[in-house]
């Protein structure tokens, strides 16, 4: 039987861990607008200037999150995106870089326990969840 092993340094790790935050993030924030303010991802996306696939890749991870995509998402949510820089920690048990929204929708990973995980629920209401891979 065959193993897979993938050696990565820790700058790509922590780079790694980093953008999955910040995605992880950004969706909670979409999510819990469209509940909150009751806004469907085209109005978001209306707002934004792009179409609702573009914002679906984007949300999920699979399109080019840059700075300037942050701050348009923020706009159209109407947040403010904060990003906070702290000491590196054991590798386990620290993060670093999180970001979290001004209004506290997504809360620092630093904050919560490494064995917890908040649930994802998705917006099409199926009923099921995934959890979001660390």
């Amino acid at each position: 039987m065959k193993s897979f092993s993938l050696n990565m340094s820790a700058k790509d790790r922590a780079t790694g861990r980093f953008k999955s935050r910040v995605n992880r993030a950004l969706m909670t924030a979409v999510i819990s607008a469209k509940r909150e303010k009751g806004l469907t991802q085209s109005q978001i996306a209306d707002r934004m200037g792009i179409d609702k696939p573009t914002l679906s890749r984007i949300v999920n991870g699979r399109g080019n999150l840059t700075l300037k995509t942050i701050g348009e998402i923020s706009w159209a949510l109407g947040l403010r995106p904060d990003i906070t820089f702290s000491e590196i920690r054991h590798e386990r048990q620290g993060r670093s870089g999180t970001l979290q929204s001004a209004m506290g929708e997504a809360r620092a990973e630093s904050a919560a326990p490494a064995c917890r995980r908040r649930p994802v629920v998705p917006p099409n209401g199926s009923g099921s969840y995934r959890t979001p891979e660390r």
